[in-house]
C-alpha cells in the first residue's frame, strides 16, 4: 500500500515544555516514551523518529493537551460581536491563539481575537484547520462600490503583488509562492453586509493551498475571519464556513446599520480594496507580510518534520461532546 505524506509544521521554541515525554501506543494508552518515537502507520508498518523529531512531537502533545476551549455564546472584542457557536465549533482565546499559530510556524504577530476551530480533530492533526479572527478599525467601510468592483482587475493587481511579495519572502529565507486564482469568486451578500471569497495559492508543494476569507462590516470597521486548507477541502471547507458565517453577530451598536453619518468616521477604502489586500499595504510590508504568514498555517512553517499518515493517531480528534471542549481558560497567573 501506498504511504502519503502529510506535513506537521513546528517551531522549536523555548516557550514551548520540554517535559511529560510521552506518545500513545496502539491501544491510546499514555506510556513513556524513549529518546526516539515508533509512529503506527495506517497500512500496519511503522516509522521510527529521531530524538529530535520525538521531542518535537511531543512538545506539540502537550500543547494540545493544554489548550482550554470555549463552546456556545463567546464575546468576541469590547462589546463588538458575539459568537453562538454549534457543536460543530470551538472557541481559543487570544493567548491560546498565539500559541497554536506560533506552533504552526508563525512568527508572534499582531494580536488576533481568537481561533475558532472544527470540533471534530485537533489543531494539530495533519487534517486540523482553523479560522483567525481580526478586527480592523478603521472606520465604517461603505459598500457603495460593490456592484462595480472588477474582480478580474483585482486578481491581476493581486497576482502582481503576490509576485513582489514573493520574492521577498524568499530573500528572508521563506518559500515563495504565487497566486493561481480565485477557488471561489469574492461575493458581497448585501443584506447581512458579509463578504467573502477563496484563494488558490502555490507554495510550490504537493498541493495547492485553499486561502478562505469572510469579512464582517460593521459600523466602526470589519471583522475579518482566515482560514486555510490544503485546495481539495474546498468543498467542505465551503460548507463550514457557511455554517460559521451564520453564527456571528454583531453586538448591538457594533452593527453595520448603526452606524452615524454625522458623528462616526468613514473608511478611506470601499469593498473592493478589502479583497485585494490594500487594506495592510498601508500599514506597510512587514504588517503584510506577518498577516499573510497568519493565514498560512503549516505551509510557511520556520521549521517542519515529514511524517507518514500514521501521524495523526497521534494527535486525538476531540469530538464536541469532549468534557473538557466547553471549559473556560484558566484565570492568568
Amino acid at each position: 500500500m501506498k504511504r502519503s505524506w502529510v506535513v506537521v509544521a513546528l517551531v522549536v521554541s523555548a516557550a514551548l515544555p520540554a517535559s511529560s515525554a510521552w506518545a500513545q501506543d496502539a491501544g491510546g494508552a499514555a506510556v513513556e516514551a524513549p529518546a526516539g518515537m515508533v509512529v503506527p502507520l495506517a497500512d500496519g508498518g511503522t516509522l521510527t523518529l529521531d530524538g529530535e523529531q520525538a521531542a518535537q512531537v511531543r512538545r506539540l502533545q502537550e500543547l494540545d493537551d493544554s489548550l482550554q476551549y470555549r463552546t456556545g455564546e463567546v464575546p468576541i472584542g469590547d462589546n463588538l460581536a458575539t459568537l453562538r457557536l454549534g457543536p460543530e465549533f470551538r472557541y481559543l482565546d487570544p493567548p491560546q491563539a498565539a500559541r497554536v499559530l506560533e506552533a504552526w510556524g508563525n512568527p508572534p504577530g499582531p494580536a488576533t481575537l481568537g481561533m475558532v476551530i472544527p470540533a471534530a480533530t485537533s489543531p494539530f492533526a495533519d487534517d486540523g484547520w482553523g479560522v483567525v479572527i481580526t478586527h480592523t478599525s478603521d472606520g465604517h467601510v461603505s459598500d457603495s462600490d460593490a456592484d462595480e468592483v472588477n474582480y478580474d482587475e483585482v486578481l491581476t493587481s493581486m497576482r502582481e503583488d503576490a509576485a513582489r511579495n514573493s520574492g521577498e519572502r524568499v530573500r528572508q529565507g521563506l518559500p515563495g509562492y504565487s497566486l493561481v486564482g480565485w477557488a471561489e469568486r469574492p461575493h458581497y451578500d448585501r443584506a447581512t453586509h458579509i463578504l467573502y471569497w477563496a484563494k488558490d495559492i502555490d507554495f510550490h508543494g504537493p498541493t495547492h493551498t485553499l486561502n478562505y476569507a469572510m469579512r464582517f462590516l460593521g459600523r466602526t470597521g470589519v471583522l475579518e475571519m482566515n482560514a486555510v486548507a490544503p485546495l481539495p477541502a474546498l468543498p467542505a471547507m465551503r460548507t463550514q464556513m457557511e455554517a460559521l458565517r451564520r453564527q456571528v453577530a454583531f453586538q448591538q451598536g457594533s452593527r453595520y446599520s448603526d452606524f452615524v453619518p454625522s458623528t462616526d468616521r468613514v473608511a478611506a477604502y470601499g469593498v473592493g480594496a478589502l479583497v485585494a489586500g490594500k487594506v495592510l499595504a498601508k500599514v506597510g510590508f512587514f504588517k503584510l507580510l506577518v498577516g499573510f504568514l497568519i493565514a498560512g498555517k503549516k505551509l510557511v512553517a520556520a521549521a517542519a518534520v515529514a511524517l507518514f499518515a500514521g501521524v495523526r493517531s497521534l494527535f486525538g480528534r476531540k469530538g464536541a461532546h469532549d468534557p473538557t471542549a466547553g471549559a473556560p481558560p484558566p484565570p492568568a497567573p
